[in-house]
């Protein structure tokens, strides 16, 4: 990966937790494993599109990192109730 495919990624495994916390009943007890997971989930979503052009890679990480980010969480989610 390159350092702006990085840079973006920690940009959205930090963001996308931060917003959760702020505007559902999450809260801030889980913000440090939402960042860890959406962290993971913007890169899974970077290797994904890494087979693209650099210009197509970048749009792509920017609109479904997000997704991702999200869906890793909820997954991490999953997993935490199943594992109880």
């Amino acid at each position: 990966m390159d350092n702006l495919t990085i840079a973006i990624c920690l940009s959205i495994g930090c963001a996308v937790p931060w917003l959760l916390a702020l505007y559902t009943e999450r809260g801030e007890r889980r913000l440090l494993s939402d960042t860890l997971l959406a962290t993971a989930g913007a890169a899974a979503c970077a290797f994904a599109v890494s087979f693209a052009s650099p210009t197509v890679r970048l749009v792509a990480l920017v609109l479904a990192g997000p997704l991702f980010a999200v869906l890793t969480i909820l997954a991490g989610d999953a997993a935490r109730r199943m594992l109880r």
